[in-house]
């Protein structure tokens, strides 16, 4: 059973991966492309500038989602400095706690901003429709929340020298 979670889990990061990667590719060659298209041909794609800004986006909150799971995301670690180490672990799990809270409450209201753009009905560009695009922001910050909770309890669990 564990090792069926593992190969779920192991295949969902790579799909995330591979999701960040072909993003990445993707707006740097839509990038290149319309400067090169501009700058000798005077014209380029009518949507490029919509979807590099869509690929930015996509890309930042892909990646922001990665660093999560690695645990190379930013944080405020002046206090983990200043405590004795044996309770960096227990205000680790705290700080977690908070940041999955504040990522949790950022995907409700993204969720019911996605919605509200779905009620109205508007594109981003072609007949792209705008919830659509923004659908990565509460799936993100979702699964930030889900990455920092478990990441709580893990940094409850430490052995005698107070190491994870």
């Amino acid at each position: 059973m564990l090792s069926q979670f593992r190969r779920i889990h192991n295949g969902i990061l790579k799909f995330e991966r591979g999701l960040l990667a072909f993003a990445l590719i993707a707006m740097l060659l839509l990038a290149v492309a319309q400067i090169v298209l501009r700058n000798i041909f005077g014209s380029g794609i009518v949507w490029a500038d919509s979807m590099v800004r869509l690929l930015v986006l996509w890309t930042a909150l892909l990646g922001a989602m990665q660093a999560t799971h690695f645990r190379e995301h930013i944080r405020i670690d002046a206090l983990l400095r200043l405590i004795p180490e044996k309770w960096n672990p227990r205000v680790r799990a705290i700080m977690d706690i908070l940041a999955g809270i504040i990522c949790a409450l950022a995907a409700w209201f993204s969720g019911q901003f996605v919605y509200l753009e779905y009620l109205d009905g508007a594109e981003a560009f072609g007949h792209l429709p705008s919830w659509l695009t923004a659908s990565i922001i509460p799936f993100a910050f979702s699964i930030m929340a889900i990455r920092f909770m478990v990441g709580s309890f893990l940094h409850t669990i430490v052995d005698n020298t107070g190491k994870e």
